[in-house]
């Protein structure tokens, strides 16, 4: 079973892959609660660049996109999008949606 920790010949730990993926649900978890990364690592006993590599390295190549519609003064439309990272593109006209989700993709 690949659910332990396990200490290599140098002494430093190995997760296993099972205890990796609960570890990072829980992390996932108390990061979109609020905590942050710095916290979470705390609570795990691991450091903060440890679980942010581990994060990162397990992202999906395909990033979730959310597209609200603007409604503009003028009554043309205009888009914003937010990516999961927080970041908000506004203003957009349709081809420039479309062409953001392609790169993204």
């Amino acid at each position: 079973m690949d659910r332990e920790l396990r200490r290599d010949g140098q002494g430093h730990r190995r997760f296993g892959v099972e205890l990796r993926a609960d570890v990072l649900s829980f992390a996932r978890a108390r990061i979109s609660s609020g905590a942050t990364q710095s916290e979470v690592a705390a609570e795990l006993g691991v450091g903060a660049r440890v679980l942010w590599g581990w994060l990162r390295r397990d992202e999906s190549l395909l990033r979730e996109v959310v597209i609200d519609t603007e409604p503009s003064a003028t009554q043309s439309r205009s888009f914003r999008i937010t990516l999961r990272s927080g970041a908000e593109i506004i203003g957009l006209e349709l081809d420039d949606v479309i062409a953001i989700a392609r790169a993204l993709s």
